[in-house]
């Protein structure tokens, strides 16, 4: 069985630093980071305009990510 790689670069800075501190299994993290990869990617945000937009407009990302979970 062959692993995906998959490209990580755009989880950086002080607000992946901090989601990544919060999980202390290498395995969860993997699958999480994998998971927020994959729906910043969907809604075309870095970490950093996704958490800006939240601060903003709450309401607003919750809409986002239930449209999320219904796309999966």
């Amino acid at each position: 069985m062959t692993t995906k790689t998959v490209d990580r670069s755009s989880l950086q800075g002080e607000v992946v630093e901090m989601f990544k501190a919060a999980i202390k299994s290498p395995i969860t993290r993997d699958v999480y980071e994998r998971r927020l990869l994959n729906f910043l990617d969907h809604m075309k945000m870095t970490p950093e305009q996704f958490l800006s937009i939240a601060k903003e407009s709450p309401s607003n990302i919750e809409k986002k990510i239930i449209a999320f979970g219904f796309v999966l």
